[in-house]
């Protein structure tokens, strides 16, 4: 059979599909067009690489459309069902990832601070409660306010020619 005639018979039948069927495979075809032509015809590459938006794309395509592997000519069906599986598995693999701790503010910071050099003996529970007793909403756990305690202060050991031992603290602001 002639190759024209296999393009008369693809004509022929375009014109009994649907408006919506034929918009798909324009977007389809177009698609691989401009993949081919930007890389190839450009000279990049000899073989052209699918880009992050080409293989979006081709998964939503893959998802509305039926007849989506007979216009496929760059890349195999099986590939596109990888990458929308890969999609997938990264939408979900985003959508629960843990937030961690909130930011603490820095006024907050501040106060715990002031608070521990006023009275060094005071511990985190104790400062959390005199926080919530000031009236802050966003009081941060007592885990959190002693971390930020320990960066206050940086503990040093002097040893005097006594050979006794004396320990002295120096607080960093």
């Amino acid at each position: 059979m002639p190759e024209w005639f296999n393009y008369v018979i693809c004509t022929l039948r375009s014109l009994f599909r649907s408006h919506t069927a034929l918009v798909q495979e324009n977007l389809a075809l177009r698609s691989q067009l401009a993949l081919f032509h930007h890389q190839v015809l450009t000279g990049k590459r000899p073989k052209p690489k699918t880009t992050p938006a080409f293989r979006r794309l081709w998964a939503v395509l893959s998802r509305l459309w039926a007849d989506w592997k007979s216009v496929l000519v760059v890349v195999r069906p099986e590939t596109v069902i990888k990458w929308h599986r890969t999609a997938f598995r990264l939408y979900w693999r985003r959508k629960s990832r843990h937030k961690g701790r909130p930011q603490v503010s820095p006024a907050i910071i501040d106060a715990i601070k002031r608070i521990h050099n006023e009275n060094r003996l005071r511990s985190p529970e104790r400062i959390h409660h005199q926080l919530i007793s000031l009236g802050i909403t966003d009081v941060p756990c007592p885990n959190t306010i002693f971390s930020d305690c320990s960066k206050n202060s940086s503990r040093t050991i002097t040893i005097d020619s006594n050979s006794q031992q004396s320990e002295s603290r120096t607080t960093t602001l």
